[in-house]
């Protein structure tokens, strides 16, 4: 397969690429949703300048759909999604686990414009992917927590095998996908060089707080 990558930044969409070129498929780009308000990427809050390292570091090209307020942001995907097949993809791969809900959106966008979508991780235990994801060697700084669910002590944190355990003490799911935590991988098996960064101040947003992954100075 020549695919694409719906890539968050975060350890989920990093595993479901790093699982493809694994069984030697070729990597064509990254799309990413991308705030134009913001100026940072939906979900994760990743900056351009990152964005542009994780082309960099993986060889490739990147597929940016940047949305504004009152944009469709289907529509703005897709296009995204078409200028991917223009310039060779025959696939989008998702790294959804098992939300049905998400599974056929993404389903629906790839299928809109011609491209068969693909989940390396559909079904895969949660606790096995996370713990795989660690062993691998991917390294993912926590960039957000649910209040409600986890300490803010966690921000700016490399995942580790340890806090998986913490997290199934508390009860939550240890790969977040209920939105307990968020990452932004900064190393992988599959990149060049890691992205070099340096934590910044914790930005509140209710419940929800980020703390910033910023640029290093040349």
């Amino acid at each position: 397969m020549n695919f694409v990558v719906s890539y968050s930044c975060g350890k989920d969409s990093s595993m479901a690429l790093w699982k493809m070129l694994q069984k030697g498929h070729k990597l064509v780009g990254l799309v990413v949703s991308f705030s134009k308000n913001n100026n940072r990427s939906f979900f994760h809050g990743v900056s351009r300048h990152f964005l542009e390292e994780y082309a960099k570091t993986l060889g490739t090209k990147l597929f940016v759909a940047e949305i504004g307020s009152g944009e469709d942001y289907d529509a703005v995907y897709e296009k995204a999604l078409q200028e991917a097949k223009k310039n060779g993809a025959d696939t989008v791969v998702f790294g959804d686990i098992d939300i049905v809900g998400h599974r056929e959106w993404d389903t629906e966008r790839a299928e809109n414009v011609g491209l068969k979508a693909e989940f390396p991780l559909w079904h895969i235990n949660r606790r096995e992917n996370v713990e795989e994801c660690l062993q691998c060697g991917i390294k993912a700084v926590i960039t957000c927590v649910d209040t409600e669910k986890l300490s803010r002590d966690y921000l700016g944190k490399i995942l580790n095998k340890e806090m998986l355990q913490d997290f199934e003490n508390v009860g939550i799911d240890v790969c977040g996908e209920n939105g307990e935590y968020h990452t932004m991988v900064i190393d992988a098996p599959m990149f060049k060089f890691p992205l070099q960064y340096k934590l910044g101040r914790i930005r509140e947003n209710s419940q929800w707080p980020v703390i910033e992954v910023l640029e290093c100075e040349a």
